[in-house]
C-alpha cells in the first residue's frame, strides 16, 4: 500500500534540503545563531562578493547532490519494482 508513494517521498525530500537552506537565513538572522544563513546575511549587507559567491557554490552543490541522490534513489525504486 505504501510502496507507490516512497519515489514521490524520496523526490520531495531531494526538494526539501534546497528549501531548508534557504530558510535558515532568516531563521537564523532573527535568532542571532550563528550559522550559513547569517553569514549570507551578513556578506549581503557588507556586500562581500568573494563569499557570497563561495556561499552561493556551496548551496547549490549540496542542492545538486541532494537531488541527484534522490532521482537516483527514484530510479533505484521503480528498477526494482518490476
Amino acid at each position: 500500500m505504501v510502496l507507490p508513494v516512497i519515489p514521490r517521498t524520496v523526490a520531495l525530500a531531494g526538494v526539501t534540503v534546497s528549501m531548508a537552506l534557504g530558510a535558515s537565513i532568516p531563521i537564523e538572522v532573527l535568532a542571532d545563531v550563528p550559522g550559513i544563513g547569517q553569514l549570507v546575511w551578513k556578506a549581503a549587507s557588507g556586500r562581500d562578493l568573494p563569499v557570497l559567491v563561495t556561499l552561493t557554490m556551496i548551496v547549490t552543490a549540496v542542492t545538486l547532490t541532494a537531488n541527484a541522490i534522490a532521482d537516483i534513489g527514484v530510479a533505484w525504486m521503480e528498477r526494482s519494482e518490476t
